[in-house]
């Protein structure tokens, strides 16, 4: 669905400034012209498009924004453990995690947050990077001790 708003306001986008650039027929052709009469509008249909293009371009983002907010997953606060941290994401988004060894008692007193559970896994390896390794399985994230 946010794809196809994006592809359409391309669409849109283009047409319009096809239509405000092109030449018309004659040299004394007027450019189409669309009439609102209910709001008393009055501008080149190609503006229209255009405004329409930002439209659905502006509907895409706020659906991604509620989607994945900035900080849609976070821990912080008092220092956590990871196997604390990684029973939370598998309780709340459903996470496929698995910990090897005794990762699990690695105390996160950093605070992590991401818009998704990958991004947030993410930080979370980038900021323990000495400490923890962490490789992709599949769908599967496997984070360890660091060798």
């Amino acid at each position: 669905m946010l794809v196809l708003l994006v592809v359409l306001g391309l669409g849109f986008l283009a047409l319009g400034v096809y239509l405000l650039l092109r030449r018309g027929a004659g040299p004394d052709d007027p450019p189409i012209i669309l009439w609102i009469d209910k709001y008393r509008l009055r501008a080149p249909v190609g503006f229209f498009l255009i405004l329409m293009s930002l439209v659905l371009w502006w509907l895409a983002y706020t659906q991604l924004n509620q989607r994945f907010p900035a900080g849609g997953e976070a821990f912080s606060g008092a220092p956590r453990t990871l196997g604390s941290i990684a029973e939370g994401l598998r309780r709340n988004s459903n996470a496929d995690i698995q910990l090897k060894g005794d990762v699990d008692t690695v105390v996160i007193a950093q605070p992590v947050s991401g818009a998704c559970v990958t991004a947030l896994l993410d930080d979370l390896c980038d900021k323990y990077r000495g400490t923890l390794t962490c490789s992709q399985q599949g769908n599967r994230r496997v984070i360890e001790r660091g060798r």
